[in-house]
């Protein structure tokens, strides 16, 4: 990973905190005998972060349970770009990830990373710029930032840990938008059961970065009457994932409960969207 020198304050507000989290799972996966991710610029940039991580109150299952989602994030993304040669990415709520860096069919490509203002400076600070990359200080729930982007004729779009931070109207216009304005693409994100919303509100790490989740929803299936030709393609479930037997026991035992009841099954989950 390309990067300056010195270390940097963080001084982010709640939200934008939440992607310290993601990024600390990252940094710790990166130093395991073997890493499901293997993201070593994750633990450069940790380094480079003037921050007590370990307030962050990130337990062994959810550093897991992060890092097993970014990976299945990146190989749908690998998949749909190496059909896509054209396709532009998406990167909403990019939080400190470098996704970007991570996927070799990223290089060259039209790579855009959206955050709000004050994450985007400090990626800024962190990281050099790389061909065909650019940030985005912009509100995903902002009506007009897509207009500021070319028009294409696909694109990846993927947000990781940022559709249960949004409510259901603001879902809704970024799905109608991105449709609209391409004639196809691709969709990732993060999906969780209402019941999921609600008991991870009480989680210590949300506790400790003063925020929480406010959305979810139980079917995906839903999502194709938000716009036309929008096709919910699959689901990726996290207790269904084989990186769950790197959990705690207890954690192991519950997931295996929670995949044989298919409501408990989506409470936490990837979906994927195309059109």
């Amino acid at each position: 990973m390309t990067e300056t020198t010195g270390r940097e304050k963080v001084d982010l507000p709640p939200l934008q905190l939440t992607s310290l989290v993601s990024l600390y799972a990252k940094a710790l996966d990166s130093l395991a005998k073997r890493p499901v991710l293997g993201d070593r610029g994750a633990a450069a940039t940790v380094r480079r972060l003037d921050h007590d991580f370990r307030s962050l109150k990130l337990r062994r299952d959810d550093a897991v349970a992060t890092v097993a989602r970014a990976a299945q994030l990146d190989r749908w993304s690998q998949e749909f770009l190496d059909g896509h040669p054209e396709a532009d990415v998406l990167h909403l709520g990019c939080g400190l990830d470098r996704r970007v860096e991570r996927l070799p069919v990223a290089v060259g490509r039209d790579w855009y990373d959206v955050d709000l203002p004050e994450t985007v400076d400090l990626c800024r600070r962190l990281f050099a710029p790389l061909p065909g990359h650019q940030w985005l200080a912009r509100s995903v729930t902002d009506p007009d930032w897509q207009e500021i982007l070319p028009a294409r004729p696909s694109v990846l779009v993927v947000a990781e840990a940022l559709t249960m931070f949004l409510d259901e109207q603001s879902m809704r216009a970024l799905v109608e938008g991105v449709v609209a304005r391409y004639p196809h693409g691709c969709l990732l994100f993060d999906a969780y059961t209402p019941l999921a919303v609600q008991t991870m509100r009480k989680h210590p790490t949300f506790q400790a970065v003063g925020t929480g989740p406010t959305w979810g929803i139980d079917d995906a299936r839903a999502f194709e009457q938000w716009a036309p030709g929008l096709t919910y393609d699959r689901e990726w479930y996290l207790v269904g994932s084989r990186h769950i037997f790197r959990m705690p026991p207890l954690s192991i035992l519950i997931s295996g409960v929670m995949y044989l009841h298919p409501g408990l099954r989506r409470y936490s989950r990837l979906v994927r969207l195309t059109w």
